[in-house]
């Protein structure tokens, strides 16, 4: 009750499905009675999901103990683990070559193109792109300050972004040209389209002005990339072609981090930034000729 009051719906789903692995190992356990031992008696039972658990286990626990229902912390990182991250890979991301490609093969006659030019020029989250208006656009910057939390068929729920801060995320001139012209088109099918939700002022809408469906996005991803010669990359991919891009070029981390809405550098390297292969052989000719001559 209390994830489903203050948290967003993702993150209820995420502890419902942890705790399908766990109540049946220590729900019948007080919890004042609980030990470590117990806890990784359960994580090795899933070994795969492990790591998951332990994260859903551990902000349980401690809020428990917060809450006074449960008699103290736990040292959490005693508890072991098998999982492990996928590692990074260049295949992950498209390097500026591939997004040279892509960008060729658009033409923003369909709307999921400007998803697509969204995510590569300013680095934005799924649910970002899909909840943002028009009234986000600036002449030179787009004001982030929601996402999509819930949708369905027929309807669709917007809230605060992931750190819960607005944030202002500068545009390229490319951008806003092709914004311009996706706007063009969007207003055609506007005037043919009996009861478009025009309230609703969405940049990247389905074909009734709603938010649209994310596998409808990762199919045309699919057909596109296979038009523009390029590896397919999920949607939630071109944020980390985004920030990867910005680290190849020399961008401080810092400066990436705030672009990008995080809430540390820390998480900006760990999780996002892959490195490209030529970038690699650029640094040794480099190294060479400083050492060499």
């Amino acid at each position: 009750k209390h994830v489903a009051d203050y948290r967003t719906p993702n993150t209820l789903r995420f502890y419902k499905q942890r705790f399908e692995d766990l109540l049946p190992e220590l729900g019948h356990r007080r919890l004042k009675d609980l030990t470590l031992g117990d806890m990784q008696r359960a994580l090795a039972k899933h070994p795969t999901k492990d790591r998951h658990n332990k994260r859903a286990l551990s902000a349980f626990a401690n809020w428990c103990a917060d809450m006074g229902k449960a008699p103290a912390r736990y040292d959490f990182r005693k508890l072991e683990t098998k999982a492990r991250s996928a590692p990074k890979r260049e295949s992950d991301v498209w390097n500026f070559e591939q997004v040279r490609r892509v960008y060729a093969v658009l033409t923003f006659e369909n709307f999921y193109d400007a998803f697509i030019a969204l995510g590569i020029e300013c680095g934005l989250r799924p649910q970002e792109i899909m909840a943002l208006a028009w009234s986000n656009i600036r002449d030179d910057y787009i004001v982030i300050d929601a996402a999509v939390k819930e949708r369905t068929p027929e309807a669709f729920n917007l809230g605060v972004t992931k750190t819960e801060e607005p944030r202002a995320v500068p545009t390229t001139p490319y951008l806003i040209e092709k914004l311009t012209q996706h706007k063009v088109n969007q207003e055609l099918r506007i005037v043919n389209t009996a009861g478009y939700n025009r309230s609703a002022n969405l940049i990247v809408a389905d074909a009734m002005g709603n938010v649209p469906d994310l596998n409808y996005i990762r199919k045309y991803m699919r057909r596109l990339a296979k038009r523009a010669n390029v590896h397919y990359i999920p949607p939630k991919n071109l944020r980390s072609t985004y920030i990867s891009l910005m680290n190849d070029l020399g961008i401080p981390l810092p400066i990436i981090q705030q672009a990008a809405g995080h809430s540390s550098p820390d998480v900006t390297s760990k999780h996002y930034i892959r490195i490209f292969n030529s970038s690699l052989k650029e640094a040794a000719t480099l190294y060479h000729e400083r050492l060499h001559g």
